[in-house]
């Protein structure tokens, strides 16, 4: 799985390159003004006590730092090459690392170690309530490991300072823990609303009967496309197709019937037709295609195989009876305005209908002999 196709599918992975460099340039801050704060302190030091050692100066700050910036570095390499799901975690390791360096080269800075809840607050960005579970453990881990094996830490915390401690970042644990969970909540609330409205939307769009678009939708991308024609951006094309003698269908074999035929054409005319059209129920059997970026003779194979396709189609509700359907095919002309357009569509289906239906009747002599 792609970079892009991991954020498309989990949108907590939106922007991460954006939010993973702030990261590491916070990191970069806490390392900076720590750097800063030591170099005073040294000079301050040095002032005072007539000069200290540069092999201190290399030892509690040089090192350190470098020790840190490289951290820093390698973690951004990481997540340039691996899935942006693991580089998280890579986050979070980063900045404990950088913690306990801050921890354990600064002895006489008590309280340094809270610093270990940064790390964890990586999980708020990115929604994380398994990134929290891990930053908590490696960092309660981290934070334990230099306590019982490092006697020079060890010695400058206090028994109750270290319980202290642990009893805080549980705490913070425990908030982080909440204020996911909220932010869960009210994510899963915006989206079922997103989620609600456009299904209105759709819902508004959409016939109900047979899904397609509806009178009214057709409408309006008509009037986008003949203003785009006009403009001369691609040929346009509108077909008007009528299921024949849809009325004595229902009449013989009943409305519920009448339905269910009306819905299996509706699902054929889709699948008859590129991803690029646009099908509309018009009204009752009535249906509307409009074409776009294709030519004449295209769309006039594709409504071919339509009423083929349609023509073939066996209908349990009348005992595997057919139904065959008519449709007229009208190019726009340059010129032609909305109504005008679709009249012309309009009267080549009923001119299809006086020919003896299941046929379709074109616009264009080239059209018409490709049949």
């Amino acid at each position: 799985m792609g970079k892009e196709s991991e954020a498309v599918d989990d949108p907590t992975l939106l922007n991460f390159n954006y939010w993973s460099r702030r990261i590491l340039l916070f990191y970069l801050f806490i390392v900076m003004l720590s750097v800063t704060g030591e170099v005073l302190a040294w000079v301050i030091t040095r002032t005072i006590h007539d000069g200290t050692q540069m092999q201190f100066f290399v030892k509690i700050i040089v090192r350190p730092t470098l020790m840190q910036l490289t951290v820093i570095g390698l973690t951004y390499a990481i997540i340039l090459v691996i899935r942006r799901s693991l580089a998280i975690y890579a986050l979070v390791l980063c900045g404990i690392g950088i913690t306990m360096a801050l921890t354990l080269t600064m002895p006489n800075v008590h309280g340094l170690e809270l610093a270990l809840l940064l790390p964890m607050a990586v999980s708020l960005i990115f929604f994380r309530l398994g990134v929290l579970m891990f930053s908590f453990v490696a960092s309660l881990f981290c934070y334990m490991l230099a306590y019982v094996f490092l006697p020079v830490y060890r010695d400058r915390v206090l028994q109750y300072e270290s319980m202290a401690y642990t009893a805080l970042l549980c705490a913070g644990y425990i908030i982080y823990y909440a204020v996911l969970q909220r932010e869960v909540e009210v994510m899963g609330s915006l989206r079922k609303a997103i989620d609600t409205e456009q299904e209105l939307d759709k819902l508004a769009r959409t016939d109900s009967l047979t899904g397609l678009y509806n009178h009214r939708t057709f409408q309006e991308e008509l009037d986008r496309l003949v203003a785009q024609g006009n403009r001369g951006e691609g040929e346009v094309q509108l077909a008007i197709v009528d299921i024949d003698h849809f009325k004595r269908i229902n009449d013989n074999y009943g409305h519920h019937a009448g339905d269910a035929i009306l819905r299996r054409v509706a699902r054929a005319i889709a699948e008859s037709v590129t991803a690029s059209e646009f099908v509309a129920r018009y009204g009752g059997e009535e249906f509307a295609i409009l074409f776009s970026g294709k030519t004449m003779e295209e769309a006039f194979r594709l409504m071919e195989h339509m009423r083929v396709t349609i023509g073939r189609l066996r209908h349990p509700e009348m005992e595997g009876r057919t139904a065959t359907i008519s449709g007229g095919l009208q190019a726009l002309r340059p010129g032609v305005g909305k109504a005008a357009f679709f009249a012309q569509a309009d009267a080549l289906l009923y001119e299809a209908k006086r020919g003896g239906r299941n046929r379709i009747e074109a616009s264009s002599a080239s059209a018409a002999a490709g049949r």
